[in-house]
């Protein structure tokens, strides 16, 4: 049997809007922009199945939109059938490959409490708790730019009142001046994380990533009524 591309040569994009027109209801609120998107995704991806093929495509899924969505990231159509996620935290649709581009610039949020040490990751489309559940509500991320080309993220806990006690940026240990005057933050840092260094109250370190690879925006937030240097040393 002829698959769709044989049957209809160069006309099966135009055949595909066709039947896509026809399952669209005239009360619609599809936009032209959606329309074009779909077909040209749904031609590509029947063109290979046979004439009519009553499995390679269910054409009523059109109307509802519920199958197909525009990625927020790049643009492109995801079916959802196969590919893609909700993001609840800016309520759009991503694709797989934005999603995971979107991990490589996480940030990280570690809360120490009297219950222990909770590990966040917030990237811009979600927030995962270090069980991989997604939550809401409890931090907020946005994009600071510093000139047309550099900035860093900044990340603040907003489940509660908080006051940040120490913010600016860290370095890895590269034996350098600079280097080593972060080095005394970098201990402490890491040894409240490791809950080998206690603290009095609780307390959110968040890393951030920036524009320069060799440096990282650092946040240290703890109880809005916490005065002085009672939870966080000066640096």
């Amino acid at each position: 049997m002829a698959t769709n591309a044989e049957e209809f040569g160069d006309d099966w994009q135009a055949e595909v809007e066709r039947r896509v027109l026809a399952e669209i209801t005239p009360d619609s609120d599809k936009s032209s922009e959606w329309i074009v998107t779909v077909v040209e995704h749904v031609a590509a991806a029947t063109a290979d199945l046979a004439v009519d093929d009553a499995e390679g495509f269910d054409w009523q899924v059109l109307d509802s939109g519920e199958q197909f969505r525009v990625c927020d990231g790049c643009g492109g159509i995801i079916d959802t059938d196969s590919e893609g996620r909700w993001s609840s935290l800016k309520e759009v649709w991503a694709c797989d490959g934005c999603i995971e581009s979107a991990g490589q610039s996480r940030s990280v949020a570690w809360l120490i409490d009297e219950y222990g040490q909770h590990r966040f990751h917030v990237t811009d489309y979600e927030i995962t708790a270090q069980d991989g559940d997604d939550i809401e509500g409890v931090l907020e991320r946005s994009w600071v730019s510093s000139s047309a080309w550099r900035g860093y993220y900044e990340t603040k806990p907003v489940d509660g009142e908080w006051r940040e006690a120490e913010s600016g940026w860290t370095t890895g240990g590269w034996g350098d001046p600079v280097a080593e005057s972060k080095r005394s933050f970098n201990e402490w840092a890491e040894g409240v994380v490791a809950g080998g260094i206690e603290v009095p109250c609780p307390v959110w370190i968040i890393t951030d990533p920036t524009s320069n690879l060799f440096s990282t925006a650092v946040g240290v937030f703890v109880p809005a009524d916490f005065e002085g240097d009672i939870c966080v040393p000066k640096f």
